[in-house]
This record gives C-alpha cells, sequence and structure tokens, in this order.
C-alpha cells in the first residue's frame, strides 16, 4: 500500500529529493501557528502549562529538518530505505501533535476561545500537507490520520451537541483529502514517468544526430556546433583555432578493388586510430563525410599545431589492415588552417576553406603528408609566379591573425 511506483531509480531519487523540499517548506508552519494562537490566548490555563514544551517541540522539529534538508541526498545514495523513514517521521510527528492538541481544544470547554481556530488551521494545514507531499503514498492516508483522527477521538469521548457537528464534517474532510491525494499521487508520477521517457527519448535522438552510424564518432553536424564553441572559447582565452581537415588517400581505389563492406572497415580503423590519438591530446574529432574526417583544437602557438599534425600523422601506423593475405598500408593527407578569433576579421567560413585549399595541396604534392594554409601561399606564388599580398598571413603576430608558421 505505500510502495513507490515501479521505475527506474533515477526517477525516484528525483521524486524523494522533491518531497524533501515541499516537507522543508512546510516545516516552518506548524510553529508559527501554535505561536499566533497561544499569544493570542494567554490567559488560558492549557496555553500557560503547555505552551513552552510543545513551543520546544515544534523547534526541535524544524531544527531536525534542516539538518536533514542539507543531508538528505547523501543519505538518500547511502541508505534509501532510512531517508525515507526519517522524513516520514519529521513529517508525521508534528502532524499527530497538532491533532493531539486540536482534539483537546474540543475536549475542554474552558479554553473554547481557542478551539474554532484550531480547528481550521488544523484541517487546512492537513488538506495542504497531504495534497503537497502525495509524492509518497504514505501521507496520503498517515497525515489525514494524524491530524484529525484525535479530534474525532475527542469528540466521541465528549459528545456534545456542538463537538457533534464537527464530526461529520471532518469524516468528509478526511474522506475528500484522502480522494484528492490518490488522484495527485496519480498524475504527479504519471507526468514524472512520462516527462523522464521524453527526456530520454530526447536524449537518444540528440545522440543519434550528432553521431556518425558507421564510426560512432561525432559527425559534421556535431563537428559545426564545436567549432563554434571553440571558436567563442579561443576568442575569450586570446588564443588561436586550428582546423584540420583529413582525406584518406586513394579510398576511392580502395573501394573499387577490395569492396565497400573493406571500405568501411578501413574508416572505422582509421576513424578509431585518430580518435584515439585526439582524446590524449584534449582535442575534438569527428567524421566530417565520405573518407573525411577533421579534428579541432584550441591552441597556443604555430608550433603546437605543426606537433598536432606531425602526431595526426604518426597514427598511419596504426591503419595497416590485412585482406586476402595481402597488407595494406592505409594513409591520409592533412590540411591544416588556423586563425586567431581576437586578431582578425576573418571567420569560421574561412578557416574551412583555408584547410581545404592547404588540403588541396597537400594531395598534389603527393599525398601522405600534411599542409598548412600558410605554406599554400608560397605554393600559389611559385605556380602563378607573381607576388602575394597575403605573404605574411601566416605569422600568428600578423593582423589577420593566422597562426600557423611554416614547418621548419
Amino acid at each position: 500500500m505505500f510502495n513507490l511506483p515501479e521505475c527506474n531509480n533515477e526517477i525516484i531519487i528525483n521524486a524523494m529529493q522533491e518531497l524533501e523540499r515541499r516537507a522543508f517548506i512546510s516545516a516552518f508552519i506548524y510553529l508559527p501557528c501554535w505561536l499566533i494562537i497561544a499569544l493570542n490566548n494567554q490567559d488560558d490555563v492549557f496555553i500557560q502549562e503547555t505552551f513552552y514544551s510543545i513551543s520546544f517541540f515544534f523547534l526541535t522539529i524544524l531544527i531536525f529538518h534542516i539538518i536533514l534538508h542539507y543531508r538528505f541526498s547523501q543519505l538518500l545514495e547511502h541508505n534509501f530505505h532510512r531517508a525515507r523513514l526519517f522524513l516520514a517521521i519529521l513529517i508525521i510527528i508534528p502532524c499527530l501533535m497538532l491533532g493531539s492538541i486540536c482534539s483537546w481544544c474540543i475536549y475542554l470547554h474552558i479554553i473554547y476561545t481557542i478551539t474554532v481556530p484550531f480547528i481550521i488551521i488544523t484541517a487546512v494545514l492537513c488538506t495542504a500537507t497531504s495534497l503537497l507531499l502525495t509524492i509518497d503514498p504514505i501521507y496520503k492516508i498517515m497525515v489525514p490520520l494524524a491530524m484529525i483522527l484525535p479530534a474525532l477521538t475527542a469528540v466521541l469521548v465528549e459528545n456534545s451537541s456542538e463537538n457533534l457537528i464537527f464530526l461529520p464534517l471532518a469524516s468528509l474532510n478526511i474522506l475528500y483529502i484522502i480522494r484528492s491525494s490518490q488522484l495527485k499521487y496519480r498524475d504527479y508520477w504519471q507526468a514524472l514517468i512520462t516527462f523522464s521517457y521524453f527526456k530520454q527519448k530526447s536524449i537518444t535522438l540528440e545522440n543519434m544526430a550528432f553521431t556518425d552510424f558507421l564510426t560512432q564518432k561525432p559527425n559534421r553536424l556535431h563537428a559545426d556546433k564545436q567549432l563554434s564553441i571553440l571558436w567563442d572559447q579561443a576568442k575569450a582565452q586570446q588564443q588561436c583555432i586550428a582546423w584540420m581537415m583529413i582525406d584518406i588517400d586513394n579510398f576511392k581505389n580502395i573501394n573499387d578493388t577490395y569492396g565497400h563492406p573493406f571500405g568501411d572497415i578501413c574508416l572505422m580503423l582509421v576513424a578509431d586510430a585518430l580518435d584515439s590519438y585526439s582524446q590524449k591530446v584534449n582535442g575534438f574529432f569527428a567524421r566530417y563525410g565520405g573518407e573525411e574526417f577533421v579534428f579541432i583544437k584550441v591552441c597556443r602557438s604555430g608550433t603546437e599545431i605543426h606537433q598536432l599534425a606531425q602526431g595526426l600523422m604518426q597514427q598511419s601506423s596504426k591503419t595497416r589492415i590485412c585482406h586476402d593475405d595481402v597488407t595494406i598500408n592505409i594513409t591520409y593527407s592533412i590540411g591544416v588552417s588556423s586563425l586567431c578569433p581576437h586578431m582578425t576579421s576573418q571567420n569560421l567560413n574561412d578557416l574551412i576553406v583555408q584547410a581545404d585549399l592547404a588540403l588541396y595541396i597537400a594531395k598534389h604534392e603527393g599525398k601522405n603528408q600534411y599542409r598548412c594554409y600558410c605554406e599554400t601561399q608560397d605554393y600559389i606564388e611559385q605556380q602563378m609566379k607573381t607576388p602575394s599580398p597575403n605573404a605574411a598571413c601566416c605569422s600568428i603576430e600578423n593582423k589577420q591573425g593566422n597562426s600557423c608558421s611554416p614547418a621548419s
């Protein structure tokens, strides 16, 4: 009867934390309610004899609530059932105390002046607490019984005409609270489970949208998003961002000679090798499309960029694969570009275009190598035999903001 719905632990933990937050707020209500009524009825003997003890009781409950509030998450992880029991005790005991005070007021006619306020406050708190804490089925029954049952007992013992009016009203109140709590309990858990389901589906769909199906590495969409993030990071840190376009050499021949399934194996092998290196240097690696991959990283200097490109090239030793007793060495070419966002008016598209141009030169000059965009400027100058107006664009200090210096 008091078991929580069957669902994953994360949902239940979140629900119990929400329950504790609600109970923590309600814990501040009992003491002020008692003080207001007691201070306005200071001449009553009952108030005079019990004021300090009842005030101390409600204050103690409040202190324990505060302590539990800051340790509840740890207690849930360590011992869920004990945490649930402690919280139930702290909630139900003050409810029982308030109900007992109300019943005592009904029983003692000499303090009739505070009977009506206590009945009203008890009924309101009982209803509010029950509906607020219906996350746990314990409270939808125990709270109404703890608050109203003592008063009903007093009515039955002292069955005056005034008290008999209270009996049907209290009974209807209990039935209403229990029924309403059941509905809110059902609605809360259905909404929570549904929300959790769609949240998990959303995460799954997002992962599918940002992951390449074949290699299970980030895809182009993820790379474009990450590039924008790293661009802003480089700008804020006044550093440079490197974009390296990687293309497998002669991949069409591999597909035509050995078949597309073998080509897929080659793609996965290259992706695993390059991604492993990327993780070691805290870079970002993704499959950009077809046989092209991309590596992105925020760097401090052109020297670091060259070291990263050389490290990527060295991973080709891990991309040897055997087919029909023939060992095939899979090589790739890399086009490198870099910009310093805080020093240039160029944008992300310029960074990608420059890497494409550098990759084209690496392919044209024999493949299985890397070329920086700054080096392509010299290449273009030699081909066209005309001076380039952007010859100095590769220096990290220049106004255009390129950071990739020629390799020595």
